[in-house]
């Protein structure tokens, strides 16, 4: 998934702008993630084996539960330094992105503004 825009987009179950399963590594690249709405992965969730995340911003989103920008529940989740998360919310955590045990590399990726945290989990630091 390459060069667009995904916002203004509502789930019921996870992953509001974008639900990512794939059992092969994978990777969005320059993509504009805003306004979207979830239980859990406002902005993305994934649980595929692994994803990278390289050159997007994932901002404005929201989890009625967890994980307003991005919900991780398993595999691994690369992002680059050139990444911002910003400005996404989740009132249950992980305002930014929630971690629910899987692998998280940050590279420098720019997570801030999110509330009620920025990063919930391992890999958080």
């Amino acid at each position: 998934l390459s060069n667009g825009t995904i916002e203004r987009n509502v789930a019921t179950e996870a992953g509001g702008g974008v639900f990512w399963s794939e059992d092969a590594p994978s990777s969005i690249q320059n993509v504009y993630i805003a306004n979207n709405v979830a239980p859990t992965g406002g902005g993305v969730y994934t649980t595929g084996e692994s994803l990278t995340i390289a050159g997007c911003e994932i901002s404005e989103n929201r989890a009625t539960s967890k994980g307003g920008g991005i919900y991780l529940a398993n595999g691994t989740l690369i992002l680059d330094a050139a990444t911002r998360i910003v400005e996404n919310r989740a009132p249950a955590g992980g305002g930014g992105v929630w971690n629910d045990g899987a692998t998280l590399h940050r590279n420098d990726a720019e997570i801030s503004g999110n509330a009620p945290d920025n990063c919930h989990g391992p890999g958080c630091q």
